[in-house]
């Protein structure tokens, strides 16, 4: 009985969200991708320090801000630094 209620719970939470699935699933690839970022730096302050300076390669706009409408780019240019090839 337990688990029923509990799944019935989380149904409830999901439906009654104003999240849209694409808000949703922005939303955990965001978090990859910072995961990523710290991979690819080694510390959470040298991830932080690259997610935040404006990058040219993104037009003068920062990764954090173009994680927001592009994944790829991103993700593209955290491997290209892991490969040591930089633009």
């Amino acid at each position: 009985m337990g688990s029923v209620r509990g799944a019935g719970w989380k149904h409830e939470r999901w439906t009654s969200s104003q999240e849209t699935l694409g808000q949703n699933y922005q939303r955990h690839s965001t978090r990859v991708y910072c995961c990523a970022c710290l991979a690819t730096f080694g510390s959470p302050e040298k991830a932080q320090h690259w997610m935040n300076r404006p990058n040219p390669l993104f037009q003068g706009k920062t990764p954090a801000q173009v994680i927001e409408l592009d994944l790829i780019q991103v993700e593209a240019e955290l491997v290209r630094i892991d490969h040591g090839i930089y633009i």
